[in-house]
Parts: structure tokens; sequence; C-alpha cells
């Protein structure tokens, strides 16, 4: 039995409007590697170049050596100073607002087996672009995300091309009402924390009972 990880439902929700405006991306977690910022900040570049307007919030710390010079002169050096956020840490008690402020989450860290970031935006309506890689592919369905291919590697880290990155920002923007309501209903289905809690219930009763 495979149980992913949960999330409240009733707490993480969808936001009732979304107002007309810009794609909002999202990059959220604590970034060890600077691809999983970089790359997004280079396809916001691409995307903003194809005529679409948009913008990128990146949450969360950046914890790769020089990670803020970098990413600050990245950002210069692309010209998207005025489309970035960089917000830093943040709560659990903040993250909602955080996800509900968003319509997709770029979420490229490699092989990441279960993805709290991922399951608590889903609940939140957003849609996903990853990498086909680790857990995300029992995760993400292409109703709700894009997963770009990468190479499978235990030496290295495999990240898809800013070109894929962007083309999948795009392609989830062409129809991003049905892809949040596919977001949701999957949360919904597979990561609701009072079904998770029954689930073990049902398990651990199982084991004891021999």
């Amino acid at each position: 039995v495979v149980l992913p990880n949960c999330v409240d439902t009733t707490e993480f929700t969808v936001s009732p409007t979304r107002e007309a405006g810009p794609i909002r991306l999202l990059i959220a977690g604590t970034h060890y590697q600077p691809e999983r910022v970089t790359l997004g900040l280079h396809a916001l570049r691409d995307v903003l170049d194809s005529g679409i307007s948009a913008n990128l919030h990146v949450a969360g710390r950046l914890a790769w050596e020089g990670a803020e010079r970098e990413t600050t002169n990245l950002i210069e050096q692309l010209g998207v100073s005025a489309f970035v956020e960089l917000s830093g840490s943040y709560t659990f008690q903040n993250a909602k607002n955080m996800y509900t402020n968003a319509d997709i989450l770029l979420h490229l860290k490699y092989k990441d087996p279960c993805p709290n970031v991922v399951i608590e935006a889903m609940a939140c309506g957003l849609g996903i672009i990853g990498s086909r890689s680790g857990g995300l592919p029992e995760l993400v369905k292409p109703d709700s995300g894009v997963l770009l291919p990468v190479s499978d590697s235990w030496d290295e880290m495999c990240y898809p091309s800013v070109e894929a990155i962007a083309a999948g920002i795009l392609e989830i923007a062409s129809s991003l009402t049905q892809r949040r309501q596919a977001s949701r209903k999957a949360a919904e289905r597979m990561f609701d924390s009072d079904a998770w809690v029954e689930q073990h219930t049902a398990l651990f009763r199982a084991l004891l009972s021999g």
C-alpha cells in the first residue's frame, strides 16, 4: 500500500475569484539547487518575449552558496525586475495566501518523491509544471499539469530545458480554468487528510488483527 502525503483540503482551498491579469507563476520551497530558480527566471523571460503577460513569485529560502547575489544578478541581466518578487522564507500560516495568489507552480526539483508543495498547490487549484521524475508522475496527471521529460540519472541532477518550461507555461495558460479545476479535484480525491487518516486507521487495524 502506497499512501502519498496529505493536505487539509478545508484549509488549502481555491480562491473564489480569479481576476483578469498576468499569468501568476510561483516557485516555492527551500531552494538548494540554483536551477530550481534560475530556470524559472529564464522561462519567464521567454514567456514575456512571446507576448504573454506574466509575473513570478519566488518564495522560500535561496539556500545554495552565493544564491542571493546570483539570483539578483540574473534578474537584472534578464530585464525582469518589474515582473519578479523574491519574498524569502514563509510559514505554514501564510502558505495558503501564497498559493491562492498564483496560477501555476513551477516545481523543477529532480526526483522529488512526494513534495508537499505540489500537493498543497493542487489543493489550491494551481496548474503544475515539473519534471517527469521521482514521484511526480503519480501525483500530477495530464489534466492538471505538465511534466517535462528529463534524463534518468543517479549521478547528477537533470532538468528540462528553458524552452520546454516556457512551452509548458503557455500550454497550461491556454486552458487555465480547466487545469485549476482538475488540480483541485485530484487533491480532494488523492490527498485529502481526512481520507488519509481513515486509510491509515484501516491499515493499522488490519495489521493488529493479524
